[in-house]
């Protein structure tokens, strides 16, 4: 019995360190390849694999299916490819790291209406999109969350 909490003592020793908390597949890229999230948002980087470093400004509380990474400049909303993981949903606030392709996807009216809330857009800039849009959406494949 008392070797069984003391396993128990030292997993969750463990499980608490401040270690980075990476998610999916691993990184293919090197640190020194990373970009920010504006350059990730220029059309010049869609459709390449590409590392991008920024906060993580807001993260879906349900599933942790999506987030908005920013570099305070520029925010870019992000999914799981796949969903073949789920972003942490404690995450918000957090400096990340990202690994995957910028790709321009058309979308729907509410749904461009949703990406703009997400992103922190006025309500004026909201109501003000009308009909189908193409969003640049940052499909991910790796995420760390940074300690």
């Amino acid at each position: 019995m008392k070797l069984i909490l003391i396993l128990i003592s030292c997993c969750v020793l463990f499980s608490c360190s401040s270690k980075d908390a990476t998610f999916g597949a691993p990184f293919t890229l090197k640190n020194d390849q990373t970009i920010t999230v504006s350059e990730a948002a220029k059309p010049a980087n869609y459709d390449r694999v590409i590392r991008v470093e920024g906060d993580c400004y807001q993260v879906c509380q349900t599933e942790g299916c999506w987030l908005v990474v920013t570099d305070g400049k520029q925010k870019l909303h992000v999914i799981i490819k796949d969903k073949d993981f789920a972003a942490p949903m404690d995450c918000g606030g957090k400096k990340i790291a990202l690994e995957g392709k910028v790709q321009e996807q058309l979308t729907t009216e509410d749904d461009a209406r949703e990406y703009a809330g997400q992103a922190g857009k006025s309500d004026a800039e909201t109501n003000a999109i009308v009909g189908d849009q193409r969003v640049a959406v940052f499909v991910a494949t790796s995420l760390e969350v940074k300690q």
